[in-house]
């Protein structure tokens, strides 16, 4: 359901991706994909806390992953809390890319 969700996501479907995700969480509550996608669509609502407390179960599952800490990142920026942004944005430098960007050629 997760990655069905993220190709929703992907077509700009965003209602029902939130569905999945939902649906995905309730038989794992720890799916840090789902997670993280839940959160980028709490987060594109401009409800900048849901999305950290989202963002936060992650972190203690994968506290490595660089989109996790972008979004973090992209929240306090949302929130106008500029320190904490350097802070997220910072952490998701330090760790490598899991895979290749999107849109590289």
């Amino acid at each position: 359901m997760t990655t069905l969700g993220l190709l929703h996501l992907d077509n700009g479907r965003t209602a029902r991706a939130f569905e999945l995700f939902g649906a995905a969480l309730s038989y794992d509550p720890r799916d840090t994909k789902a997670l993280l996608g839940a959160g980028f669509v709490i987060q594109s609502a401009e409800d900048y806390d849901v999305a950290l407390i989202k963002y936060r179960v992650s972190a203690v599952h994968t506290p490595d992953s660089p989109e996790l800490w972008n979004n973090i990142g992209l929240c306090f920026f949302g929130k106008g809390k500029h320190v904490a942004v350097r802070y997220g944005w910072g952490a998701s430098v330090v760790f490598p890319l899991n895979k290749p960007a999107k849109h590289t050629p």
